[in-house]
């Protein structure tokens, strides 16, 4: 009371004896008599706000950089149990990846996923929240990001691998000069008449510069007038 709950610390013997979820809804059920109410100048049960909050991986500012490798698995999820007297007003907040206002790196090579989980049913949030600076975000060859994608205020990069997927969000430019680049070492084609390979936007008209990195050879198709500067390994013409 008085500390929020941003200031809650929750330790278990998980690793060894399972998840504990069944002893967080326990914690929940627990009722404060009405002495010990008023003794301590505790609420009684009615309108109660329920907060709950899950972040993977979060840093501080710096220059910070986070690597999920191609067998990783980040799964975070807010979960609102109803399990508290009175009537409960729940907050979910989930994050997979979150930095801060440094110059970040943030590479997801696996899997990464955030959803919050409700009486609703599930949703994604957010993957990734690079936040502020000029940070590098690579969601590499094969790999699956659920939830949407922060690049935040700064010049930052998006660098796409072949065969990544992005599922139940979309990826937001902030302010500055954004890079989209096509990277990795697996061969891939981008058809440019359409909008690109993320849903919900167009990668043509979101981002501000375009570039080819990496070793692996990437093929234009479809038809565009656009420029783009190849850094390394091939981007190969297929269209016009």
């Amino acid at each position: 009371r008085g500390m929020g709950a941003d200031h809650v610390l929750w330790g278990t013997d998980s690793v060894w004896y399972g998840s504990p979820q069944w002893q967080i809804e326990a914690l929940r059920r627990i009722e404060i008599p009405a002495d010990m109410q008023k003794a301590h100048g505790f609420a009684p049960p009615g309108n109660v706000a329920v907060t709950a909050s899950a972040v993977g991986i979060q840093t501080g500012t710096g220059n910070n950089t986070i690597l999920n490798t191609e067998n990783g698995v980040i799964d975070v999820e807010a979960k609102y149990t109803p399990a508290c007297s009175g009537t409960c007003h729940p907050t979910l907040t989930a994050v997979g990846i979150k930095t801060g206002s440094g110059d970040d790196t943030i590479e997801n090579h696996g899997v990464l996923s955030a959803v919050i989980t409700d009486s609703g049913g599930t949703a994604f949030t957010t993957a990734i929240d690079a936040g502020s600076g000029n940070d590098r975000v690579v969601l590499g060859p094969g790999s699956q990001t659920k939830g949407d994608v922060l690049l935040g205020v700064g010049n930052d990069r998006l660098v796409w691998g072949s065969g990544a997927s992005l599922t139940g969000g979309t990826v937001t430019p902030g302010s500055g000069f954004d890079t989209f680049a096509l990277g990795g070492s697996v061969a891939g084609s981008l058809n440019v008449s359409g909008t690109g390979p993320i849903g919900g936007m167009n990668v043509f008209t979101a981002f501000d510069d375009f570039r080819k990195e990496g070793s692996s050879t990437w093929t234009l198709t479809g038809t565009r007038a656009m420029g783009w500067t190849v850094e390394d390994g091939t981007l190969a013409i297929g269209g016009s």
